[in-house]
Order: structure tokens, then sequence, then C-alpha cells
């Protein structure tokens, strides 16, 4: 399942073996521990996730994360790189969020929509010239109800997005 789930974060493994050379011998690449391995603190004691009010928002540009899905990601820009300095891979959880028009550079809160994807950092990777790659853990989607900050990079308030699921007669069988 492992080696499953390498070929699905990307079709080209080169990302996942340069994490894998960071990892060591401890652990040869294997994503799938850092996923069943989550941090205790995001959980409560019926195994629900607990999204922090506030979370930092990381804009990203044509794509959409979801929730149980491993999504690399590459980042440039000042705001962008500033958040992920700040934040502890495997401890913190950011706001996945896809901006509506691609081409800007720095997107406001109304660049961006206002349902995302709360998600954890499983890896952090600085590449040369001084892009950063990123592999992140989707676990839940969230709403913006209120904008926190714009700087350093953006900041809201959210709110949990129930799953909601209707029973078919496909799901049934």
């Amino acid at each position: 399942m492992a080696d499953d789930l390498k070929n699905f974060v990307t079709g080209d493994a080169w990302l996942i073996e340069l994490a894998a050379e960071d990892l060591g011998p401890r652990d040869p690449g294997d994503l799938e521990h850092y996923l069943q391995n989550e941090p205790a603190h995001l959980w409560d004691s019926n195994h629900k996730f607990k999204l922090p009010r506030v979370i930092s928002i990381l804009p990203i540009r044509n794509a959409v994360a979801y929730p149980g899905t491993v999504t690399p990601l590459a980042i440039g820009r000042r705001k962008s790189k500033r958040l992920i300095a700040e934040t502890t891979p495997n401890e913190s959880v950011i706001g996945l969020v896809t901006q509506r028009n691609p081409e800007t550079d720095d997107p406001d809160f109304d660049g961006i929509y206002s349902v995302g994807t709360a998600a954890t950092i499983l890896k952090i990777i600085k590449m040369p010239q001084g892009l950063i790659h990123i592999v992140v853990h989707g676990v839940a989607r969230f709403r913006i109800t209120k904008r926190v900050a714009t700087e350093p990079y953006l900041k809201a308030a959210v709110r949990l997005l129930a799953f909601r699921t209707r029973m078919t007669k496909n799901l049934q069988a």
C-alpha cells in the first residue's frame, strides 16, 4: 500500500524520493507512517478532528485539495514561504484555499474561495533557488467565517464543515 500511496501522490516520484532521503533509516520514505500517526492534539476523545478557531491560509493555484488526500505543492511566493517557515510539520494545521484567479500573485480574501481544506504538513523540502516543496495531508473541509489578518500572510477564523452523505442504492451495494 505504501508504494501505491507514493505513486498516487505524484506520477513522477522525484518528490517522494527527496523526502525519503531526509527521513533516513528510521523510515524509508513511507508516507503511510505519517498518515497513521496524526498528532493527538488535533483529535478529540471521539476521534473527531479539532479544527483551531483561527488558522493560517495558504492560497493555492490551479488545484483543489480534498480531505483524505496527500498533495505535493510548490511554494514560491514570499507570504507563502513565511507561512511555511512559521509552521511546524506534523503539528500545525493550515488552510488550503484555491485562488479564484491563478494569475494573481498576491491574493487577498476577495481573491480566494470561502471553502477550503484544513491540512497538516507532512514534509517540507527546501530546494535550490529558494523554492520550497511541501507534502500536505488534507484532513477536513472548512468555511472562512471572519478575516483575521492579511500580513504577514492570510489568517482567518474558520468553521468546520460536516461531512454529509446520503445513503443511496450504490452505497448500500
